[in-house]
């Protein structure tokens, strides 16, 4: 199984984890919710059976004191208590559970009150008819008191009933809880594991991933300095061309063009053959300006001689004057000096932008910047010619410009070039003057 297939199926596992601790919490709540409306609705169920009954009870003693004592005032004490017992019984059938226990109590409770209140009213009339004594019997007999006890009775179960439903909701609200707890704790350590095990394997990946980083390091710093250690080669055998050149071959022609103007002295004759001659003599003059170039462009002697500043200002100068080129350059500082290779790197990174700049860019101005400051050396070279855009900067990959960037990665360094069409083209080199892990 690959790297990427653990991570999605660790991912997969803690989002399934999640969703069902989610679930869970979800339930839990809904039960805690439903449960504290139960508790709440049954609190609200006892307190108005309560009033109710302390509604009948007020009822009782109002008509109690109207039987015995026949004023109007304990008749509307009465009269208010007994319309307020309707209200209070209707709003007690709405709170009751539909089909349960509650509703069944409360219908044997309404019954009782309802007699009672007609035991009520029966005594209530006999009074208003004038007939005191028979209300008081009325009043005095069993069946009232009978019919109070009752009330009472059932009041004081429905109290009991719901009392220990309140009880029995508050163990099974506990056990859910625990169960609740429980199973998060669970899932918790679940997810522990799986976030334990995806850090193992996520640290094993970066852990191999970082040798093999450092090994691409390593072999790409071994192949920097087999790059450096190539073009210090080249650049020696380049020097030892271009000495061959000018000391050999250099020498050889310049003899030959002093035997060819002594024997045009000594041979004289017709003009045909001081024609002749001449143009011996110029043919040699040229084999001398070619092995002149030829040994220049291997490598110039004042690059070793007097260092990068100078020959860059001469490479820069002699360049424009054959390409009829303006060019502004600027060194700091003048007494500008690097490593030999450093050396060799910029110069002919310097060779190639301006070779670009003169065949591609159609420039007319150019400008080089060459510094050193800040632990850095720095080439700059600008041109304000016809540059180019994000959509052709893939063709401007050549051969040149790779070859720019692989002798400034030689060294530890970095090549940037930036183009805009119509604005020029500027190539930045950036190269330490102290290479990273090197002395």
């Amino acid at each position: 199984m690959t790297f990427e297939n653990k991570i999605t199926l660790g991912y997969l596992a803690s989002l399934a984890l999640l969703l069902a601790m989610g679930w869970g919490v979800y339930r839990t709540n809904a039960a805690f919710i439903e449960s504290n409306r139960s508790e709440l609705r049954s609190q609200i169920f006892l307190k108005e059976l309560e009033s109710a009954h302390s509604l009948v009870e007020t009822a009782e003693s109002g008509m109690r004191g109207y039987v015995i004592s026949g004023q109007e005032k304990f008749l509307e004490q009465y009269h208010q208590a007994n319309s307020r017992i309707v209200e209070k019984l209707e709003y007690l059938s709405e709170l009751a559970e539909k089909g349960g226990r509650q509703e069944g109590q409360l219908g044997r409770v309404g019954r009782l009150v309802e007699e009672k209140m007609a035991f009520a009213s029966v005594a209530v009339q006999l009074v208003r008819r004038g007939n005191r004594r028979a209300a008081r019997d009325t009043v005095a007999s069993a069946h009232g008191k009978e019919l109070m006890d009752e009330i009472r009775r059932m009041v004081a179960e429905i109290e009991a009933s719901e009392n220990e439903s309140f009880e029995q909701s508050e163990r099974q609200s506990m056990d859910r809880s625990r169960d609740a707890i429980i199973s998060r704790l669970a899932m918790i350590a679940l997810s522990l594991l799986l976030l334990t095990g995806g850090y193992l394997l996520i640290m094993a990946d970066v852990s191999k991933r970082r040798r093999a980083e450092a090994g691409l390091v390593r072999a790409g710093e071994d192949l920097r300095r087999l790059a450096r250690r190539q073009e210090a080669i080249r650049e020696e055998e380049r020097g030892r061309l271009s000495r061959e050149l000018h000391d050999e071959l250099g020498q050889t022609l310049t003899m030959l063009q002093i035997q060819a103007k002594l024997l045009e002295g000594r041979l004289g004759g017709s003009p045909a053959r001081r024609r002749d001659i001449r143009r011996l003599r110029a043919s040699v003059e040229n084999a001398m300006s070619t092995v002149k170039r030829l040994s220049l462009d291997l490598r110039p002697p004042m690059l070793d001689d007097l260092g990068i500043a100078a020959a860059a200002e001469w490479l820069v100068k002699d360049f424009c004057r054959k390409a009829g080129l303006r060019h502004r350059v600027s060194v700091e500082p003048e007494s500008l000096s690097a490593p030999p290779d450093v050396e060799a790197a910029l110069f002919r990174i310097l060779q190639e932008a301006m070779t670009n700049a003169a065949r591609h860019a159609r420039a007319g101005l150019v400008t080089v910047s060459l510094s050193a400051g800040g632990g850095w050396y720095r080439l700059a070279v600008s041109d304000d010619g016809r540059g180019f855009g994000p959509a052709t900067a893939g063709a401007r990959t050549s051969l040149g410009i790779m070859g720019m960037r692989e002798r400034a990665g030689a060294c530890g360094g970095t090549l940037e070039i930036t183009s805009r069409p119509g604005r020029g083209t500027t190539v930045e080199v950036r190269i330490p003057a102290v290479e990273k892990g090197e002395g």
